[in-house]
């Protein structure tokens, strides 16, 4: 229970200074305990990690509560987030555009009675929105404080009824007092955020527009609250987030039919691989025990063939094992064919031109990058993009700009085709630089003691630059580093049921044939 970890958390940091002007005001106003509870649920048997030492017995992970819409990520999520990056936080832009999309139909009915003139019915209408902004304010705080009771009397309906009664209610008043009330609730930090809203979005103009923009904000200091007990309550949760996935995975798998064939196939597919190239290197079959790969080996040729695998990807493509990293999955194969794409274009324009393949055309791959992020419907126009970049700065003649576009437009046109069939590169440039940047991204992973770790990270940028790729570096080191920690946290939690599937695959290339039918 996040409650638990957050106090755990303040004893343990001491005399820490707290989190610098991203610490929401109200939270000076009202323990951390008591927050929290008021956000979280307190218990729940189906997301309860398992027995952990007694050290770590108090660390539990999130438990959001349906009161919040369940907008916000399953616990599994949050918890497999913050063990990938401890700084993970709820996307606020995400949180407020789903709330938006929750309320939209009721702004249109509101619109529909200011347009017909019915004064009573768009009241009602408005108490139901203010009903809501007045719960998510006092989700923020603790029942009996004495901001929670000054949010129940502005927003008190029956107050607001009798006023409407008498022609006395004023929506003037309305925002006025809240925008005296949210500048004392929110972070130190939206302070010139709040100070617009106020300013520029509640005095004046259309009433719905004015409580769209009030509801909006309330959600932003809500996400921002929950991400403040988050940045707390991080350490103890990422503690306990191996045995909470491998308990809850294990469930999958026994309880809930959850099967493995995937992963098999992708273990198989590593296997047989890495064995090729151990025979292609010993024609002769010596057979030295340190040329004999290991399960680590096959593990980290596994781990880039998922993740370098065309995209789009669906779930029943990625073992089971990784599903909670299918964004980051498409998010890296999307970037690779990026890279070759580009890196192909660069090529071909720097053999044309005669320039040597190492040289770096930095500012060239950017500006194509560029151009291929913005996503063009029409290959026409990704084309010109292209173009635009390469020629800027150079002096080419008709006849070389025209053989140059040829060659781009072959090149981007593939590009294309692998994203729109996920299918493997057939484009011989592009091919050539997918393997080499896999087999990049492979030494890192498989390199196994320290030193050699240390060896691979400082060779590999000229290992890239001789294989045509000099320009991103930097892209493929933080992709190789995003797989090593992925890989990392997927088998703290669940290196017995792929030390399964490995057993499996081995049993089976010993079977005789018969027996395997």
């Amino acid at each position: 229970m996040i409650f638990k970890a957050v106090s755990e958390a303040r004893k343990t940091r001491g005399a820490k200074k707290q989190t610098g002007d991203t610490k929401p005001r109200v939270a000076e106003n009202a323990s951390g305990e008591a927050t929290a509870s008021s956000l979280v649920a307190a218990e729940s048997q189906t997301l309860t990690p398992p027995a952990t030492p007694a050290s770590r017995s108090e660390a539990r992970p999130t438990v959001v509560k349906s009161e919040l819409n369940g907008l916000f990520p399953d616990n599994r999520v949050v918890v497999h987030e913050l063990a990938i990056n401890k700084e993970y936080q709820f996307p606020w832009e995400e949180y407020v555009q789903q709330q938006a999309v929750v309320a939209r139909p009721l702004y249109a009915q509101m619109r529909v009675a200011m347009a017909d003139d019915d004064s009573e019915a768009n009241f009602r209408f408005f108490m139901l929105m203010a009903g809501n902004i007045r719960d998510k304010l006092q989700k923020l705080l603790k029942p009996g404080n004495s901001m929670y009771n000054l949010i129940g009397e502005i927003l008190d309906p029956e107050m607001a009824e009798r006023q409407f009664a008498l022609g006395s209610f004023s929506y003037q008043r309305f925002f006025a007092a809240m925008g005296s009330l949210l500048p004392k609730l929110c972070a130190p930090f939206r302070d010139d955020e709040v100070n617009d809203l106020v300013q520029n979005r509640l005095g004046d103009g259309d009433l719905i527009d004015r409580v769209e923009a009030l509801n909006g904000f309330i959600d932003v200091m809500l996400c921002d609250h929950i991400n403040y007990l988050l940045r707390i309550a991080a350490p103890q949760l990422i503690d306990s987030a191996a045995q909470y996935e491998a308990k809850r995975f294990t469930s999958d798998v026994v309880d809930g039919g959850t099967s493995l064939a995937t992963a098999e196939a992708a273990w198989r597919s590593a296997r047989s691989k890495v064995m090729a190239e151990v025979q292609r290197r010993d024609p002769e079959g010596v057979g030295h025990a340190k040329s004999q790969p290991t399960a680590a080996r096959f593990y980290a040729q596994m781990l880039v063939d998922v993740f370098t695998q065309p995209t789009p990807i669906a779930a029943e493509q990625v073992p089971a094992m990784l599903r909670l990293d299918l964004a980051r999955i498409n998010a890296v194969s999307t970037m690779a064919q990026r890279i070759i794409t580009v890196g192909a274009v660069l090529l071909q324009c720097k053999n044309l031109l005669k320039r040597d393949v190492r040289t770096q055309w930095k500012m060239e791959a950017t500006r194509i990058m560029t151009v291929l992020e913005a996503n063009h419907a029409s290959l026409n126009a990704t084309v010109d993009g292209s173009m635009a970049a390469l020629e800027a700065g150079r002096c080419m003649p008709a006849a070389t700009k025209t053989h140059l576009r040829a060659l781009v437009t072959k090149v981007l046109s593939a590009g294309q085709d692998m994203s729109r069939h996920s299918a493997e590169p057939r484009e011989p440039v592009l091919r050539l630089l997918l393997t080499r940047l896999r087999g990049n991204i492979l030494a890192r992973l498989a390199s196994g003691s320290a030193s050699e770790k240390v060896k691979a990270a400082n060779t590999a940028g000229s290992k890239l630059a001789s294989l045509g790729l000099s320009e991103f570096v930097e892209k493929v080191r933080h992709m190789s580093d995003l797989l090593d920690k992925v890989g990392a946290v997927d088998r703290a939690a669940h290196s017995p049921w792929w030390d399964a599937v490995a057993t499996k695959v081995q049993q089976e290339e010993l079977e005789p044939p018969a027996q395997q039918s």
